[in-house]
């Protein structure tokens, strides 16, 4: 059976983000894509617009039948407050969160505190949290929040390429949160020699062309997650300076991951 559901991220154009590329650009790529998912995260900085704008947003979204997920990095009170309204305004469901911030790195037990209180507002408004792997904590880790913090409310956004920062293998990291995910971020990579010969390096590349075992790790999400979970297209673009050739790079990156995400069966 094929993806049901495959959406962009504003991380599948960083370069584009870093250029100005605003919410209504951002749905206007998914239409011309045709796909039926958007995941505006941290980097297009929803917070910068006003309500009315967003709510715009939201109407051509609806219009076109694409469904908008929030994101945000940082677990602070006025953040979660913030995006609470922000997601809300967009109609949107799911809230993704990086939950570090700059200089900013809760305990476990302050994770887990800070994202109880805001169950009442998550079932109140029939959100999702999707916490996000990232480089700090474990796949373990990650379980013991999801377990203690215990709400169908509260659940994983896998990113398996952000854990290779903690020594671990993607597969390994599928295999501990696989009932857990609500988001799978298709973000692959490829391990390089650096220039100099001296040492490896990791970089990003298209969907289906690096070591990401996607087709694998999807299969054992379909098996276990209680979630139905939506597929979201994220790269590593290699050449970071911003300039008309790399911009159509980064466009091709994204039509040609999306086509090899159309063709999996899981």
């Amino acid at each position: 059976m094929a993806l049901k559901k495959i959406g962009i991220s504003s991380y599948s154009y960083p370069k584009a983000c870093r250029a100005g590329m605003t919410p209504e650009k951002l749905i206007q790529k998914a239409i011309e894509l045709d796909v039926k998912v958007v995941q505006m995260a941290d980097n297009i900085h929803l917070e910068d617009y006003d309500l009315e704008s967003l709510k715009k947003v939201a109407a051509t979204a609806k219009q076109y039948g694409i469904s908008i997920e929030t994101g945000f990095r940082g677990l602070y009170s006025e953040k979660i407050k913030q995006y609470l309204e922000i997601t809300e305004v967009l109609n949107a469901r799911l809230m993704r969160i990086v939950i570090d911030g700059p200089g900013y790195q809760p305990s476990i037990k302050e994770i887990c505190h800070m994202t109880e209180t805001m169950l009442p507002d998550l079932e109140k408004k029939n959100m999702i949290l999707g916490i996000e792997t990232h480089d700090r904590f474990s796949a373990l880790e990650f379980a013991e929040i999801i377990h203690k913090i215990n709400s169908k409310y509260v659940a994983i956004i896998l990113d398996a390429s952000n854990s290779l920062a903690n020594e671990e293998r993607p597969l390994e990291v599928t295999e501990v949160l696989a009932d857990k995910v609500v988001c799978f971020h298709a973000k692959d990579y490829r391990i390089q020699r650096r220039k100099s010969g001296m040492g490896l390096e990791i970089v990003g590349t298209e969907v289906g062309k690096g070591r990401l075992p996607i087709k694998k790790m999807l299969s054992m999400i379909s098996e276990k997650s209680c979630y139905d979970f939506n597929v979201i297209l994220e790269l590593w673009t290699e050449n970071y300076e911003i300039t008309e050739e790399t911009l159509k790079e980064e466009e091709r990156w994204v039509e040609e991951s999306i086509e090899y995400l159309r063709k999996i069966e899981v």
